[in-house]
């Protein structure tokens, strides 16, 4: 469903036109798509393919004993913090080779996609608050709070 959604908003803004604006949005949904569809996820469910293999599988080095994982440690830190940045600013196919890099990416890309999307309808809300002001983004200011 939600890869369904990301190709009918690629191709809506195909149909919008060619501004440089427009082909960046498309590049980057074009790179999400890729990530959710990688490694013969063609229903677009990579992401819960990966965390099956975290979670239960434990195949990935990222449960005790760590094999695999201190080699990511310091990139895992770093990225952490993305989810309070612009959607922009996180390249989603720098780490095609990186499974858990990879998915990192994505997973942040996907809250800072959805939380500039929160606060753009609370900026163009018409009738004064938004449902945003007092759900998703009252979340988000007492964890940038802390």
């Amino acid at each position: 469903m939600y890869l369904k959604a990301i190709e009918h908003i690629i191709g809506e803004l195909t149909k919008k036109g060619n501004t440089e604006e427009i082909q960046e949005a498309i590049a980057k949904l074009s790179d999400l798509k890729n990530n959710l569809i990688c490694e013969g996820s063609n229903g677009g469910n990579w992401l819960s393919r990966v965390r099956n293999i975290i979670n239960y599988k434990n195949t990935m080095g990222l449960w005790y004993p760590y094999r695999t994982a201190e080699r990511y440690f310091d990139h895992i830190a770093k990225k952490i913090d993305q989810w309070t940045t612009d959607p922009d600013s996180i390249d989603l196919s720098i780490y095609s080779d990186k499974p858990i890099l990879r998915f990192l990416s994505t997973c942040m890309f996907i809250t800072t996609l959805y939380t500039s999307v929160a606060k753009e309808m609370e900026l163009r809300c018409l009738k004064g608050i938004s449902f945003q002001t007092n759900g998703v983004l009252t979340f988000l200011n007492l964890m940038k709070s802390r």
